[in-house]
């Protein structure tokens, strides 16, 4: 018997909150595309990935940005995808190999960028 998704995600949330992060990409959402914008590694490029994101963010643009950030040691599959857009407002769908693959945390994350297009006249 599966558990709920809200509990696994939960669960997935608490154990990526308690690892540390490795890396992560940024994307640009661009309508479907997911135009990769930035690779970060370490904590110095993490900073210049902020630093940017904040320049966009105060442009006040309607983008979507995505983000997917590793976490956790070599070789396990856990991290967060992070979607942001207008007005600073940020979804997050956290995923673990064991309790919410990253195969739904991926899903989730198109539809819930699909549902932000749409309220923004992207998809009509």
């Amino acid at each position: 018997m599966k558990l709920p998704g809200w509990f696994r995600h939960f669960v997935s949330k608490l154990v990526v909150l308690h690892s540390k992060e490795r890396g992560g990409v940024l994307f640009d959402y661009a309508n479907g595309k997911w135009a990769q914008l930035h690779v970060w590694r370490d904590d110095k490029t993490k900073e210049e990935v902020l630093q940017i994101v904040e320049q966009w963010l105060n442009l006040e643009r309607d983008e979507i940005y995505v983000a997917m950030v590793n976490a956790g040691e070599e070789g396990k599959i856990r991290g967060v995808f992070q979607v942001v857009y207008p007005k600073r407002q940020i979804w997050e769908r956290y995923f673990s190999y064991h309790t919410y693959s990253v195969s739904d945390a991926y899903t989730d994350t198109v539809m819930k960028c699909r549902e932000i297009a749409k309220k923004l006249g992207y998809r009509q």
